[in-house]
Order: C-alpha cells, then sequence, then structure tokens
C-alpha cells in the first residue's frame, strides 16, 4: 500500500512540474507597434518616398525573421524582445525621380510595449557587380607650344567587383554644368540636386552580351585610337583602346580610326567634336542607360535658367540622366572650384588638379584611383563617393 502511494505520488509531481514547465515556456511577449524613422543620407535631400525597400527585423530570443515591405508602410507590429534590423532599398524625390540607393542597420534593438519608435540612419551604397571610372586623363598631352594639348585623352572603365560584368549600354557621360561656375538658377527644383545633367553622351555597343569583363579587366575609351607617339614622343599610344568616341563632321574634323570601334554617339553639345575640357573642370560618369536612344532623345531632354550677372537671361542644355542609372560619377576641379556639378548622392566631393585652369603644368598628368586592396587576382579600387579622398592627379596609367 505504501509502495503504491508512493508511486502516486510521483505520478502527480510529475504533472505538475510538466505544467509547471509548460508555463515557463509559453511565450509571454506582447504585441508592439513599431515604427521607423529615417535620417536622409544626404543635407540636399530634403524629403524623399520609397521607391523600394525593405525592412528586416531578426528576432534574437526567438530566431525568427519578419520583413516590411517600405513602400507600403514604415510601420510594423511585433511581439516585444530583442531585435537586430537590416534595411536596404532605393528612395525617390516627392516627385517620383529615384535619388540612390540605401541600407542601414542597427543591432540588438529592445523592443518594447506599448509602442517603439526606432531611427535609422540611411546611408549611400553601391550595388554589387559595378563598374568604375578607374582613370580620367582629360587634360592631354601638351602640344609643341605647350599651349593647349594633344587629342590622347582617355578614360578606364574598370571591373572594381568579384564578379563578370557586361559593359554593352553603358555610357560615358561629361557634364552640361561646370565645377568652376556658380550661377542662380531659376528652376525648381536645382539643377545638379536630383540628376546628373549631361552635355556628351557616348554609349558602348553591344546586345547585352558582347562586352564581358571579368573581375579585374578594363575597357580604355580614348578620343582618338591613334598612336600618339607618332606625334609626340611624350604622347599616348591609344592604338590600344578599346573603343573611340568619333564625331562625324563636313569638314572631317574627327578621324575615324578603322582598326577601333566606334562608341555610339546618342548626343554632344557641340556642333563639331567633343572635347573634354583640359582644364579639368566638369564631373565625368558612367551609365548604364535604362531606356533605348530613341526614348531617351525623345523624354529627357532639359533646359536650366539662370540669370548672368549682366542681368541677361541664360539657358543651359542637356540631357537628364536619373541618378538610379549611374555607375559611378566623379567631379574634377582646380583653384577655381566653385561646387560640385552632380546631386552629391553621387559625389561628395571633387578630385583636384591642385593648380588654375589655365597652369601649363596640369598638362600630361591624370586622375587615377587609390589601391583598396589587392585579393591577388585582381586590384580593388577605393570607392566612397568622395573623389577628394579616391583620387591622385598623377602620371597617366599608359604613359610609358
Amino acid at each position: 500500500m505504501k509502495l503504491k502511494r508512493f508511486f502516486s505520488f510521483l505520478l502527480f509531481a510529475t504533472v505538475i512540474t510538466a505544467f509547471t514547465a509548460c508555463d515557463e515556456d509559453e511565450d509571454t511577449s506582447v504585441p508592439v507597434d513599431v515604427t521607423l524613422n529615417f535620417t536622409a543620407p544626404s543635407d540636399t535631400i530634403t524629403s524623399f518616398t520609397w521607391a523600394e525597400g525593405k525592412a528586416t527585423f531578426t528576432d534574437l530570443n526567438r530566431g525568427k525573421e519578419y520583413e516590411l515591405d517600405l513602400s507600403q508602410s514604415s510601420v510594423i507590429t511585433l511581439s516585444s524582445g530583442l531585435y537586430n534590423i537590416t534595411v536596404e532599398g532605393a528612395i525617390a524625390s516627392t516627385s517620383g525621380e529615384i535619388l540612390c540607393n540605401v541600407r542601414s542597420t542597427k543591432d540588438n534593438v529592445q523592443i518594447s510595449a506599448p509602442s517603439t519608435s526606432i531611427a535609422l540612419e540611411l546611408s549611400i551604397y553601391t550595388p554589387s557587380n559595378s563598374l568604375i571610372l578607374k582613370e580620367i586623363y582629360v587634360t592631354g598631352t601638351a602640344n609643341d607650344k605647350g599651349t593647349s594639348s594633344l587629342y590622347d585623352k582617355y578614360f578606364v572603365i574598370y571591373n572594381n567587383s568579384s564578379e563578370t560584368v557586361y559593359a554593352d549600354g553603358v555610357a560615358l557621360l561629361e557634364s552640361t554644368f561646370g565645377t568652376t561656375e556658380k550661377y542662380q538658377y531659376n528652376d525648381n527644383p536645382q539643377p545638379m540636386t536630383t540628376t546628373f545633367t549631361a552635355a556628351a553622351i557616348y554609349v558602348i555597343p553591344g546586345n547585352g552580351t558582347e562586352h564581358p569583363l571579368a573581375p579585374g579587366e578594363q575597357l580604355v575609351l580614348a578620343d582618338q585610337g591613334y598612336d600618339f607617339t607618332q606625334t609626340k614622343a611624350d604622347a599616348i599610344d591609344l592604338s590600344i583602346a578599346d573603343f573611340e568616341w568619333y564625331d562625324e563632321t563636313e569638314k572631317g574634323m574627327d578621324p575615324d580610326i578603322a582598326e577601333v570601334p566606334n562608341l555610339d554617339k546618342w548626343y554632344s553639345y557641340s556642333a563639331t567634336i567633343w572635347m573634354p575640357n583640359n582644364q579639368a573642370n566638369r564631373a565625368y560618369a558612367i551609365a548604364r542607360m535604362g531606356v533605348s536612344k530613341d526614348e531617351f532623345l525623345a523624354n529627357y531632354y532639359k533646359e536650366y535658367h539662370y540669370t548672368a550677372t549682366n542681368g541677361k537671361e541664360m539657358t543651359k542644355k542637356g540631357y537628364d540622366v536619373p541618378v538610379a542609372w549611374v555607375l559611378d560619377a566623379v567631379n574634377l576641379g582646380n583653384t577655381g572650384f566653385e561646387r560640385i556639378a552632380t546631386p552629391a548622392v553621387l559625389d561628395r566631393s571633387y578630385a583636384t588638379t591642385g593648380i588654375a585652369g589655365t597652369d601649363k603644368t596640369r598638362f600630361g598628368r591624370s586622375f587615377i584611383r587609390k589601391v583598396a586592396s589587392s585579393t591577388g587576382s585582381y586590384t580593388v579600387y577605393q570607392d566612397t563617393d568622395d573623389s577628394a579622398n579616391d583620387f591622385t592627379f598623377t602620371t597617366p596609367s599608359l604613359k610609358k
């Protein structure tokens, strides 16, 4: 009888313990309304909307993930607890123009009842598989008199990523606006704040898979694909160029080098031939054009208006390239610098010659990116969207 009572007691104790354990394992959290508040990634962006975006909440206690579509809402209901938060997407102006890609992270955030408001600072980022402007040689080699430069100017587009990227459809752009000029424009929004306004647009041809660039590979885009050392010993041999920009004119001012393929000319402000400004007072960019040539020329033309110092109303013309299309942008300047010629979300500063725009020592020097690291198989170049820190003004890499 005693043994029977003992077993009955054990069974009762086990049941009580089981119920107690269940009570202890129960989720005692309560639902919490969580609001995300974002700080824009640039002072030039006063307001924005989410073109697309996703916030991911990782519950550190339960190991679960929850997602919020930021284009629909910035509020989500979660269980109280400790979370890591990541945000990634693209923001747009209130008129719908995509400004830039952004992201943000915050770890170990305590979410508590009845509601929690979380401040997140957005930062600009460039998606992977991006091409960059590795080198910009616009000063050219000085002519024999030292008064101007030859046509041995070039740009180097480089695959700075770890994957193969196709260069087909990528455009080389020169800005309409100069970095040494400062006018008060009468337009709203102000130019240079929402798009890259281009005065010259030359596009790499191809069907989308004709021009692959493996990690560390590059393309040289030349003014003329000619060996200029035959003209001047200290000039650049551009017969090795992958492409040249060619301007067909009635007077035949621009020679067409048969051995070097031509870029597809979409637009140039010049009625004759385009020559990148040798005073280094423009911005340059590469962009993956998001529409056809015909659609772009029909729908993206823009005129900007300003009042000159003499009171005369003036107009600047160009084509607006959406920021979302731009892969890389670089502002160049000299000691006469006034302001960057791009939205700050593309480039926060400018690479400088450090001398006056007319100083003859500028000739024969190039803007080259600094090296960030080397993987062993290829070099990774510094790309912080801050050209003052990313570039040096030095000897051209193609100079022998």
